[in-house]
């Protein structure tokens, strides 16, 4: 694919490309498992992510590829829901253990993809006798990746068809008449042990908008009580009627309408005072953001994503630029055995780091200790090309501060999803992880053309007429100062969020 772009360019390109991606999330798959169920949002992200992985392989154009990315964001709402099962699945004795799996399950990735990626992109270039010089692959070079992206796709589609349960608990809906709210039977009739039935049904006052005195007993005969009724529990779902009890503590019952029932029979329609405003706080979701618990872990995960993505991102286009420039001069089948190589470590070190770090510290310091270690080691990178000029120290030093910046981010994406998790009900699991992904989209969107854009400035103007600090180390630092921002706001996080709501 060429677009034209010169060699101080590419940060620019790279972070349009990159930002596409996270562009695309802003659809709440996390509220559509909570209502649909969690397995048909797992099955249809992840076979609609291989058939946009399978579309990029053929990108021609920049903007093509930035349409593709960004339906490949559009569909993806596989790991939030995959956060929100292992919710449903764990407790606090094990969901740490759980979380690791998951990281585990994303190292895999980072090797394969790299791997994928580097060794089959361009193959008429990386393999002139294998490919021709013209022909198919010569024209769309991404194809054999993006081919390779939709079979694996493919895989864990077919497997999850067939294995993975429904975790989701359903809803039992009860169909009523506004007759038959004093039949007892309409609820009792229904089994005992029903995990969605309350059988003490639940009274909460109707505040007035003024003060109203008690009653004196001769009046008592001929006064009201207002009191709002909810149904037994969120899940048993029957229509709000109205009831008319002709005593001193007369129980009068709203309907959607509006309707209160006097103790003559006689029926009067209040206008709710409701605007549009209060129907809108009054959204699950809406009401989510208004927690505290629910918006410093969200919180603490967009600016940590925004900071992971930056990084991610400038590491490559700085290995592959030219050592000229202060860059490694990689080319991209080095850019993916560096990646691939600092990933494998991820597949044992996470299972044992993480869960025994979470018993001992707990989820709040081990965000914290993780999250220092993760700045010091991205400010030691950029001094990498120092060492251009000897091979064998570049790669050791290169490959050790990636598995331990690496680890250092699983760690803390662990906290971050256990967090999220932890600040709601399981009910909410669902919502409050899309919640989440939708948030993070825009600040993961924002940080690759952030960090592009600043690199590229840096590469072709500032080391050159205004030099240090504003060199390839200032990006770095750039990222890193969200690092400490993260520290600053993880001292704030609630001991409750240690422990599930459950």
């Amino acid at each position: 694919m060429d677009v034209g772009f010169k060699e101080e360019e590419k940060g620019y390109y790279a972070g349009i490309v990159a930002s596409a991606l996270f562009l695309g999330r802003f659809l709440l798959w996390g509220w559509l498992s909570d209502k649909k169920g969690r397995k048909p949002i797992i099955l249809i992200t992840v076979i609609l992510n291989g058939v946009s992985s399978l579309a990029f392989g053929f990108t021609t154009t920049l903007w093509f590829a930035f349409v593709t990315r960004f339906i490949s964001g559009l569909v993806n709402g596989t790991v939030g829901t995959a956060k929100t099962i292992l919710y449903e699945i764990s407790d606090n004795t094990n969901q740490a253990v759980g979380m690791s799996i998951i990281s585990v399950a994303w190292g895999s990735g980072i090797i394969v993809g790299p791997a994928v990626g580097g060794y089959l992109a361009n193959p008429c270039k990386s393999y002139p006798d294998v490919f021709p010089s013209e022909g198919f692959f010569y024209k769309f070079p991404y194809f054999i990746p993006g081919f390779a992206a939709f079979i694996i796709c493919l895989i864990p589609f077919l497997l999850d068809v067939f294995l993975l349960p429904e975790t989701l608990k359903q809803e039992i809906e009860i169909e009523s008449d506004p007759e038959d709210v004093h039949d007892k039977t309409s609820l009792h009739s229904l089994p005992h042990h029903s995990p969605c039935l309350s059988p003490v049904p639940r009274f909460k006052p109707l505040h007035l908008p003024y003060p109203r005195p008690l009653p004196s007993p001769a009046a008592s005969s001929h006064s009201h009580y207002h009191f709002s009724f909810d149904p037994p529990t969120p899940c048993l779902k029957i229509p709000r009627q109205t009831i008319s009890v002709q005593s001193a503590t007369a129980i009068v019952i709203e309907d959607s309408n509006g309707a209160v029932q006097t103790d003559n029979g006689n029926v009067d329609v209040q206008k709710v005072d409701q605007t549009c405003f209060k129907k809108f706080l009054n959204y699950p979701v809406i009401q989510m953001m208004r927690q505290f618990e629910v918006i410093v872990a969200v919180s603490l995960y967009s600016l940590f994503s925004f900071s992971v993505i930056g990084v991610e991102e400038i590491f490559t286009v700085w290995a592959a630029t030219d050592v000229l420039l202060d860059g490694l001069g990689f080319e991209p089948n080095e850019i993916g055995a560096a990646l691939g190589a600092s990933s494998f470590p991820l597949l044992f070190l996470q299972l044992f780091v993480f869960p025994n770090l979470c018993r001992r510290l707990g989820i709040k310091k081990t965000l914290l200790v993780c999250t220092l270690i993760l700045l010091a080691v991205t400010q030691a990178m950029p001094c990498l090309h120092l060492l251009s000029s000897n091979p064998v120290s570049l790669w050791t030093l290169l490959i050790l501060l990636s598995c331990v910046q690496k680890l250092m981010v699983s760690c803390v994406f662990s906290c971050t999803g256990l967090l999220i998790n932890n600040s709601v009900q399981p009910h909410l699991a669902g919502t409050v992880n899309g919640l989440a992904m939708t948030v993070t989209a825009m600040t993961r969107s924002i940080a690759p053309l952030f960090g592009g854009s600043v690199y590229t400035w840096i590469v072709s103007y500032a080391s050159k007429n205004i030099g240090p600090p504003f060199d390839i180390s200032f990006v770095f630092f750039l990222f890193g100062l969200i690092y400490f921002i993260v520290c600053l706001v993880g001292v704030t996080i609630p001991n409750s969020l240690n422990e599930q709501k459950k």
